[in-house]
């Protein structure tokens, strides 16, 4: 079988105090993407020094933590209770609460993660599902929740008022996602549903790359003829077709909200020439790049 590499990243924002209001009721500190590669120590020494730890002796913080992880396998211990943890599972850790996590050294693992606080969260919690004596959650890969994430990492960089509340109210979107998906696990449980989800999570995490459908499909060890029957069954798209979309629509995104060049843009997402880019962006859209940037740019 052949293997397919990926490249490690990371993309975290931890949010200054003065930034947060406690108005919001319910207040995001921080919201990132770690891709822990093998052999790799963890945690990552990048980490502010209030939520940096050692995991042989653990920490306990003053808010709420929850992690998703999308790949890898690794150990987790809340209070003294040890479990197994990997792809497709999530764990929520309460404020004050002794823990401890750590991707297994041979495998490494990707991890989404979250971390808040507030009166309102805190409301949230106590009437939801999620109880202290039940932390851990398998609700398999699911994009939504991808997706979740790296808006909620886009938003954490504007650091202003304005995308601080938006984050506040993506914090009950996080909960009512994970709890509406353990509640229906049996609808999502299918092994064609996990790994058509798993791809679509491989095209996220690398959209900035070139990815070979074929090669893909190997390593999810499925025919190439199947996956793309099943992908196109779920979606609506082929898998290119698919990951050409994620391309484009985060090509609008920078276009609207960057100053970057054409060019600066295409590159950036893998495209082999920035005519390239522009024609097929003009292809999909109707319009040229520029063209769709001072049409739909905010003044």
């Amino acid at each position: 079988m052949m293997k397919v590499n990926y490249k490690s990243n990371s993309d975290f924002k931890y949010i200054e105090d003065y930034l947060l209001d406690s108005k919001f009721g319910v207040i995001v500190n921080n919201v990132g993407f770690q891709q822990i590669a093998p052999s790799t120590l963890y945690p990552p020494r990048c980490h502010p020094k209030g939520y940096y730890f050692n995991s042989r002796f653990g920490r306990k913080l003053s808010e709420y933590q929850l992690v998703y992880i999308t790949q890898g396998s690794g150990e987790l211990q809340i209070e003294g209770e040890q479990y197994k943890i990997g792809k497709g599972d999530v764990f929520i850790v309460y404020p004050n609460q002794w823990h401890t996590y750590t991707p297994n050294y041979r495998s490494g693992w990707n991890e989404y993660f979250i971390g808040f606080s507030g009166m309102l969260a805190d409301i949230w919690i106590e009437n939801s599902f999620l109880a202290n004596d039940k932390q851990l959650f398998n609700i398999g890969l699911n994009e939504d929740l991808v997706r979740l994430f790296k808006r909620a990492i886009v938003l954490a960089k504007y650091s202003n008022c304005t995308s601080n509340l938006h984050l506040s109210s993506m914090v009950h979107h996080f909960l009512g996602l994970l709890i509406f998906e353990y509640n229906n696990e049996g609808l999502i449980s299918k092994y064609d549903m996990q790994v058509i989800e798993k791809s679509k999570i491989i095209m996220n995490e690398n959209i900035n790359n070139y990815l070979c459908m074929e090669r893909l499909s190997d390593e999810l060890n499925i025919s190439y003829s199947t996956f793309r029957k099943n992908f196109k069954q779920i979606t609506g798209f082929s898998p290119k077709q698919y990951f050409l979309e994620l391309k484009l629509n985060k090509a609008k995104q920078l276009l609207l909200e960057t100053a970057f060049s054409i060019k600066e843009i295409g590159i950036q997402l893998g495209f082999s020439s920035s005519e390239h880019f522009s024609t097929t962006f003009n292809k999909k859209n109707g319009f040229a790049p520029q063209k769709f940037r001072v049409l739909c740019r905010p003044s």
